[in-house]
């Protein structure tokens, strides 16, 4: 987009109504190493070119593509500082969510995200220290939950799996269990 600033608009646009009057929308990708999953093309100024008439000049890419081509660092940088401190409201953040519902997420995305939202618990505050855990867990203990939030709870834990015991843990258990029985025999 910074290009943009460089150019004439109307240039701009005289050159890609020409480009659609005389060889028509852009139907393909010429990206070699695009997926080819998109169905919205455009055409693109080849890196180095001026622009004008002349079909040599332009390529035809997909939007992603596209993107990643005519985006730099610079590009980047600048976007970066023009978005930086804008307010977006309420209805636009609740498109952008509606849009990426259901969308599935790489392996990859989904440990960026988590890195991300704990380097941000950490930098707010949210994330306890051991210490205060365990005052958490001191100040839990011998609580009651309610009927509904044990009906929560359990709704939560439907179709996880339960608790596996460990070796060590079993036996333990069987011998307390072991223990308590010859208890209740005396």
């Amino acid at each position: 987009m910074a290009w943009k600033n460089t150019i004439d608009p109307h240039l701009y646009w005289r050159v890609h109504a020409w480009l659609q009057y005389r060889y028509g929308k852009a139907t393909k990708c010429e990206n070699p190493e695009c997926p080819q999953k998109s169905n919205n093309y455009s055409w693109a100024l080849l890196k180095g070119k001026k622009y004008g008439k002349k079909r040599e000049n332009f390529i035809q890419l997909c939007y992603s593509c596209h993107a990643k081509y005519d985006f730099t660092e610079h590009t980047r940088e600048l976007l970066r500082k023009i978005n930086k401190n804008k307010i977006v409201s309420k209805e636009t953040r609740q498109k952008h969510s509606n849009a990426r519902l259901g969308k599935p997420l790489s392996e990859e995305t989904k440990r960026k995200i988590s890195k991300i939202r704990l380097e941000r618990k950490k930098r707010l505050g949210y994330l306890n220290s051991p210490e205060t855990r365990e005052k958490i867990r001191k100040a839990r203990i011998g609580k009651k939950l309610t009927e509904e939030a044990k009906r929560k709870v359990s709704e939560a834990r439907k179709g996880k799996p339960t608790h596996k015991w460990t070796i060590k843990s079993r036996k333990k258990l069987s011998e307390s269990l072991k223990r308590f029985n010859r208890l209740k025999t005396l």
